[in-house]
């Protein structure tokens, strides 16, 4: 359904619920029709009322993509598949990365990404990184896994910034089970100044704690490095392209073996490249806007609404009627 663009608008109210509604709404209205023992009057309502929230969800669906920007920032992603097997190897990577990151600064880019875990925390190379920033005016965001303090390593997000003295970092949060023995982060991190904009990573997009807590901070786009296994490039890309349509913001999101995107906070994916196979980048401009759904404010409140009205039906379809 992500790419039904008026449906998936419905979002921003219900959450995901309300398009799987959407989507079991016209086979059960059909199977009423089919239920001969109802009356007629009964499978017409029913027949009425599924139209009815269809035509509403796709009217306010339209309605709701013809909002205008805000305002716009062009952003560079890049994602290389080169394995660095030895020093020399990996020095030779991290050239490409700073490299590409230099074209995509050339091309316009404001912001450039790299994927999760692109880097290590005691890599010599990343003090470039920061001179990059301040040479070219450039935020760069660099996936790492930090291990700068002995205790405790993290799947980090460092952001390198214009004229700052240390980077803005973020510790992944949902860490994949079996897969990753990182400690995990326990807080949220925000840039700053204008436009506002949130770090996650990977597998924190698959919840919806992370697009509550940046509506709440009124973010207007997110900077996800993240780290996919091919087969799911695009399932796992639209999962957080979703969180961005409930919670109202634009996402950048840059995978290993996966897919590279800019999306909107209306589920448009303005530009999209594949790692899944070889080495990617791509750079284009990202709307921005001002954006505050019911979903962020109310949580799932059409979940317990669905699930009070299935409690309600079942009483009704136990109690005894009369003869």
């Amino acid at each position: 359904q992500m790419d039904a663009l008026p449906i998936i608008q419905i979002a921003a109210i219900t959450g995901l619920w309300g398009i799987g509604f959407l989507v079991l709404l016209l086979p059960a209205a059909i199977a009423v029709q089919t239920a001969y023992p109802a009356p007629k009057r009964s499978r017409m309502t029913a027949a009425a009322a599924a139209a009815l929230l269809i035509v509403v969800t796709l009217a306010y669906g339209s309605w709701r993509l013809q909002a205008l920007a805000t305002a716009t920032i062009r952003v560079g992603l890049v994602s290389l598949q080169e394995r660095a097997r030895s020093a020399a190897d990996l020095q030779a990577r991290d050239a490409h990365y700073a490299d590409v990151i230099k074209r995509l600064a050339d091309a316009g880019a404001r912001i450039v990404l790299t994927p999760e875990t692109s880097f290590a925390s005691d890599d010599a190379y990343l003090p470039a990184f920061a001179k990059l920033a301040n040479q070219r005016d450039l935020t760069v965001g660099i996936g790492v896994d930090s291990t700068s303090d002995p205790r405790a390593e993290r799947n980090m997000l460092m952001v390198f910034r214009p004229g700052a003295m240390s980077p803005a970092t973020y510790n992944k949060r949902h860490l994949l089970v079996g897969f990753e023995h990182y400690v995990p982060g326990d807080s949220y991190t925000l840039l700053e100044g204008t436009p506002r904009i949130g770090l996650a990573i990977c597998k924190d997009m698959d919840f919806h704690d992370a697009g509550h807590a940046y509506a709440a901070r009124h973010a207007q786009l997110l900077l996800v490095p993240a780290s996919d296994f091919t087969v799911d490039g695009w399932l796992h890309s639209r999962m957080a392209i979703m969180r961005g349509v409930e919670s109202g913001f634009a996402i950048a999101r840059v995978a290993h073996s996966g897919r590279l995107t800019l999306s909107d906070d209306r589920g448009r994916v303005l530009a999209e490249a594949s790692s899944e196979q070889h080495n990617a980048e791509l750079v284009g401009d990202l709307p921005l806007r001002e954006t505050h759904t019911l979903y962020a404010q109310w949580g799932d409140w059409f979940a317990w609404l669905d699930l009070a009205g299935l409690i309600g039906l079942l009483g009704l379809a136990l109690y005894p009627l009369p003869r």
